[in-house]
């Protein structure tokens, strides 16, 4: 039903270089930096974390919590950032 020499006749498979290779792995690497992206944005706006980035981040006041007494230079930096 199947011949066993019927493959013998097709050319090797082309290699395609270096080019290919890179923009193959470019392709899926542009759809995981812009789902990054977005997880960045979307856990910058719930308040997870702060990105800093005007326009797209809101910036509160935070408050912070020193356990014992902080040194006179922390103190005096906290409190110029008021």
């Amino acid at each position: 039903m199947y011949p066993e020499d019927e493959g013998s006749e097709l050319p090797p498979a082309a290699g395609g270089g270096i080019k290919s290779r890179v923009s193959y792995h470019l392709e899926g690497l542009i759809p995981l930096i812009i789902i990054l992206i977005i997880i960045a944005l979307v856990g910058s706006r719930l308040g997870f974390w702060d990105l800093g980035i005007p326009g797209l981040t809101k910036t509160e006041p935070k408050n912070l919590l020193i356990i014992g007494n902080p040194s006179f230079d922390t103190r005096f930096v906290l409190d110029q950032s008021k």
